[in-house]
C-alpha cells in the first residue's frame, strides 16, 4: 500500500469523522478501498481487532481499577471495626 493511499485514508478519517464505536469508520473504508482485493480480509480483521482494542482496551482497564480500589476500601473498611 502506498503512502498517499494512507495519507489519504488518514486525511478522510481526520476530516470525516468516525462512525460510533463498534462500525465501520471512513479510515476503515479508505482502507480496504485502497488495498488489493485479496488481502482486504487480512485488512479487515486487523482493523476490526484495532477497534475492540481501542474501544474495549481502557474500559477493562478501568473496571479491574475500580474492581481493585473498591476491594481495598472494603477490606480498610472492615479492619477499622473493633
Amino acid at each position: 500500500m502506498s503512502m498517499l493511499v494512507i495519507g489519504l485514508a488518514t486525511t478522510l478519517e481526520t476530516t470525516q469523522g468516525q462512525v460510533p464505536p463498534g462500525g465501520l469508520g471512513v479510515f476503515e473504508a479508505a482502507m480496504l478501498v485502497g488495498s488489493p482485493a485479496q488481502g482486504r480480509a487480512g485488512i479487515l480483521a486487523a482493523l476490526l481487532l484495532y477497534r475492540v482494542i481501542y474501544n474495549l482496551g481502557p474500559f477493562v482497564l478501568a473496571a479491574a481499577a475500580l474492581a481493585g480500589e473498591e476491594a481495598r476500601a472494603a477490606l480498610s473498611s472492615t479492619a477499622d471495626k473493633p
